[in-house]
């Protein structure tokens, strides 16, 4: 489970909110978003903190960016974020950290997160995105292993990498020390 109770309940008004907007019954986007009726129903009630990867799968169905999914957020011309506003998920065992960087607008199509996995370690399996979504990876510290698909790819402080999300993705650090990586997810390709 994600340890995320301050979003808990904007996450499960924006769900409800998207999957009503679009006519969809819990049993359909289930169906959409391969996560049980349950569990939807669970997130909705704010009975549970859905992972990284449930909040994807559903952002996915629902045809919005995680950022979106998260709350709308009126559009100003200057928006400051404070660390302590930023959304943060963190896997059960703490090893791998997403922080959202970028304000919420429900008319864009990027986020900007700051990752951090701890050495020797794995996050989960990323959601395949549909396509049309881009993924731009900059590693600011550490060893990071960013597989994709049956690709693995090596990268160090400095380097950078940029896919195609709509494959299967994971990261790995293999390193003695925490890496940390920017990612931008860029799902303007989708509304053309």
């Amino acid at each position: 489970m994600t340890r995320s109770s301050n979003l808990d309940t904007p996450i499960a008004e924006s769900i409800r909110r998207l999957r009503s907007a679009q006519g969809l019954s819990l049993e359909a986007l289930a169906k959409r978003a391969d996560v049980s009726k349950s569990m939807i129903s669970k997130i909705e009630r704010g009975e549970t903190s859905p992972t990284a990867n449930t909040l994807g799968r559903l952002a996915e169905a629902l045809d919005v960016s995680l950022s979106q999914l998260m709350g709308l957020q009126e559009k100003r011309e200057v928006i400051v974020l404070r660390e302590a506003e930023q959304p943060v998920f963190q896997s059960v065992d703490g090893s791998f950290q997403r922080r959202c960087l970028s304000p919420i607008f429900p008319t864009r199509g990027v986020d900007f997160v700051l990752n951090t996995l701890a050495a020797k370690s794995r996050s989960d399996l990323a959601v395949r995105h549909k396509s049309g979504v881009d993924e731009h990876l900059h590693v600011t510290s550490g060893r990071l292993r960013v597989h994709l698909g049956d690709s693995a790819y090596d990268l160090g402080p400095g380097d950078s990498i940029y896919y195609q999300a709509d494959v299967a993705h994971e990261f790995e650090n293999p390193g003695d020390d925490e890496a940390s990586f920017f990612i931008v997810i860029d799902s303007t390709g989708l509304r053309k």
